[in-house]
């Protein structure tokens, strides 16, 4: 071999060798942490050289594209992530470890119902893992963002997204939580089921004293119409008097505790009318439907004083007085009322009177006693009085005795 030939050659050589140690192919990033079902993408860093082929290689990692300078990796677990590249003529491999870090558990308590009256909600309170409130989790409502803010739930604006005739609306909140060591994010959710208030309508009543007993919910009571779905209660805000003289026993559960039937006691053994005409009872009425719902409204009870009517004197008429005034011969103590001439067994008969006009006879009109001794010898007149809207009535009777025979 010729000197020249041995130079070429060792040059060939040398040239083969400097090309193998020039390439130098990284893998972009290095090391890394992922979390569970994190997708990433790996891409090659030419340091020198030049590749022409590339591959990826892991047995924890599934690529899009093994064979690409780049690729995205699914992985199944922590483990090494290998990047071979030739030239050539030679070969250079790379190899960063990935690990896979576990999401953090997270878990909210179960679904719950509220209603709309239940005020602003906590959710933390809701929080199973992580324990203590941790400052990277939050809470969030994707359909009514306005609805949380913080950790804190707006029942009242939830309320008012029920739209008739929906009775409620269920909202998912959701708490995300992100682990401080690994940056890993996990999230659980929960639903919160807000009911409206069952509506209440009540009637403000007129009554007077002597009505009787009164089924409350019966008679006042419009909405909701069948009050044995759920419990209703009664209580006396107001008397309307100076001294509050409604007691315990004016208002009786009928029924029982699981099903109330109240009726208000307003007759003069129960209740004492303290102004002069009526007295106005304020009740509170408030209802707990099946979901236990409350709701509450007041009604105004007049009750109505029933006039009573008294005679303060009597006597008994001659047939020749001619025209007497009844109010002024029976003394009665009210005025704008009126006589009627009773037909009843026992007494004469009203068409003998003659006529009443007002409150006046005329005894000369009427039929004369054949004797001081006739019988029935007396008339039965009964005085009427509805000027208050409570009727009232008194029976007094009236004696016109004839003439003595002469």
């Amino acid at each position: 071999m010729t000197r020249l030939n041995y130079l070429l050659g060792s040059l060939f050589i040398l040239g083969s060798l400097t090309s193998s140690a020039q390439l130098n192919v990284q893998i972009k990033s290095g090391d890394r942490q992922i979390c569970v079902n994190e997708t990433i993408t790996f891409s090659d860093s030419i340091v020198t050289g030049t590749p022409a082929s590339y591959e990826w290689i892991s047995t924890v990692a599934s690529f899009s594209s093994s064979s690409s300078s780049s690729t995205a990796a699914t992985f199944s677990g922590s483990g090494d992530v290998i990047l071979k590249t030739v030239d050539g003529s030679s070969t250079f491999y790379d190899t960063v470890y990935i690990t896979v870090n576990q999401l953090p558990i997270v878990t909210v308590s179960a679904d719950y119902a509220v209603c709309c009256d239940a005020g602003s909600l906590s959710l933390n309170s809701n929080i199973v893992t992580p324990t203590g409130n941790p400052s990277t989790g939050g809470w969030s409502c994707t359909t009514y963002p306005n609805l949380v803010q913080g950790n804190v739930f707006y029942t009242a604006n939830a309320c008012a997204l029920i739209l008739s005739p929906a009775r409620s609306i269920s909202i998912y909140v959701t708490y995300t939580y992100t682990d401080p060591n690994t940056q890993c994010v996990n999230r659980d959710s929960m639903k919160v089921m807000v009911r409206s208030l069952h509506r209440t309508i009540l009637l403000d009543k007129q009554y007077c004293q002597d009505i009787g007993p009164i089924q409350l919910d019966n008679d006042v009571v419009i909405s909701p119409a069948n009050t044995a779905l759920g419990i209703p209660s009664w209580r006396c805000l107001d008397s309307n008097s100076n001294v509050n003289y409604f007691f315990a026993d004016m208002l009786e559960n009928r029924g029982s505790q699981s099903a109330p039937d109240w009726w208000l006691n307003v007759d003069e053994s129960n209740y004492e009318i303290q102004n002069t005409d009526k007295d106005t009872l304020v009740l509170e009425f408030t209802y707990i439907n099946q979901y236990g719902c409350s709701t509450k409204d007041t009604a105004n009870m007049e009750i109505w004083r029933v006039p009573e009517i008294v005679f303060s004197t009597n006597r008994e008429l001659c047939w020749d007085e001619g025209k007497i005034s009844l109010n002024t011969l029976t003394g009665v103590n009210l005025t704008d009322g009126a006589w009627t001439i009773y037909d009843s067994t026992g007494f004469r008969l009203p068409s003998t009177l003659g006529g009443l006009t007002g409150d006046t006879i005329n005894t000369l009109n009427s039929v004369p006693l054949t004797s001081a001794s006739a019988t029935p010898k007396r008339y039965l007149i009964r005085y009427h009085h509805i000027a208050t809207g409570c009727p009232a009535q008194n029976d007094t009777t009236l004696t016109i005795n004839p003439l003595p025979a002469v």
